[in-house]
């Protein structure tokens, strides 16, 4: 189980009084429920209580965004974020994955496209590295690199680096050819199958991480069997409830622009009364910073869960760095993924004011 560290919002900072067991708490609510239509206002006071809510706080929220810290194994390498905005009259349709629904848990990137194993080029044709990340690959080496890479990848930058004639877009295709290979693995087999990277001596599990934050998203997860179910076992089984893509971007992570690779995944409904519409969108591959990130969105009708009228739009972030972070940068981190959930959300929820 889980427990909120602290809570902020747009406009001021609250600081949550004891430990609020997430975890317990949900699956408390889900006891109550039972299979009735909703819940009593027993259990609606303790599903605020859970998010660190009052009743009085909740009917604020509007175009605000509530925001909590969320608790993590490792402080030095994790970092997690909840967010709470309104988003009625829209409803589910902020999540429809015929649409950007994703912009609810991604930045607007400076470039993106779907990755499509049928294209010659995979999709990746139309990616483009920024000038910083060629200077590093024409000086990278197996084992020191400053761009994650697999051992093929990087031979392929040194061979690039030797040749008099070597251009930028023959490091730019040992790139692509990195990302296509990363995502074949990915689509045989899952994060098991994912190759190393050699960019730093010894060869780290790429699922480790991956399945840790997925463990750490139970509590969450639960209330979307059909899509926990997907995202565990991906690709040996799959749901037609479920609807997914794999895509790329470029978005800016800390100091860097960099490139992503990353699994959606959209279920129509939960499991018990009053979860709606949800999104799940799994990190694979990031060129810096990140080894992992699972990032969750889930649509909640008020008067079931909360006994207030309106629909939320429900936000976990659980991050895992490539490497350990002090207390300073952890803070800064911190922030800043608060800073971006609030900008995020408060987009979301002007979008939901013209839907409907």
């Amino acid at each position: 189980m889980r427990h909120f560290e602290r809570a902020s919002s747009v406009g001021g900072r609250a600081i949550l009084r004891g430990a609020a067991w997430v975890g317990g708490i949900f699956l408390s609510i889900v006891f109550l429920y039972g299979t009735s239509a909703g819940a009593d206002s027993s259990s609606q006071r303790l599903f605020l209580d859970g998010l660190g809510l009052s009743t009085n706080r909740l009917e604020k929220i509007g175009a605000s965004v509530f925001t909590a810290d969320l608790a993590v194994e490792n402080s030095r390498r994790e970092a997690a974020l909840l967010a709470l905005v309104r988003i009625d009259p829209a409803g589910d349709e902020v999540l429809n994955s015929d649409t950007a629904g994703w912009s609810s848990l991604m930045d607007s990137p400076l470039a993106e496209g779907l990755y499509d194993s049928e294209r010659a080029d995979r999709g990746l044709g139309e990616l483009k590295l920024p000038d910083s990340d060629l200077d590093l690959l024409a000086s990278c080496q197996i084992g020191k690199c400053r761009f994650k890479l697999d051992a093929l990848g990087i031979g392929q930058a040194l061979a690039a680096q030797e040749d008099a004639e070597a251009t930028e877009a023959q490091l730019l295709s040992a790139v692509q050819g990195g990302l296509a290979r990363l995502m074949e693995e990915y689509r045989s087999g899952g994060p098991e199958n994912l190759s190393p990277y050699a960019d730093k001596p010894g060869s780290p599990s790429r699922s480790k991480p991956i399945r840790q934050l997925e463990q750490s998203a139970q509590e969450w997860l639960r209330f979307y069997p059909d899509l926990n179910h997907h995202l565990e076992t991906f690709p040996a089984n799959t749901t037609n409830s479920v609807t997914d893509r794999l895509q790329w971007n470029v978005s800016s992570v800390g100091l860097r622009d960099t490139v992503l690779l990353e699994h959606v995944m959209w279920a129509n409904a939960g499991k018990e009364p009053g979860f709606g519409r949800a999104m799940v969108l799994r990190t694979l591959y990031a060129s810096h910073y990140l080894e992992a990130r699972l990032q969750i969105a889930m649509v909640l009708d008020g008067p079931t869960l909360f006994g207030q009228p309106g629909t939320f739009l429900l936000t976990i972030d659980r991050v895992h760095f490539d490497e350990d972070v002090g207390f300073i940068k952890k803070r800064l981190l911190n922030r800043a993924l608060s800073q971006k959930a609030r900008e995020r959300l408060t987009g979301v929820h002007q979008q939901s004011q013209t839907a409907g």
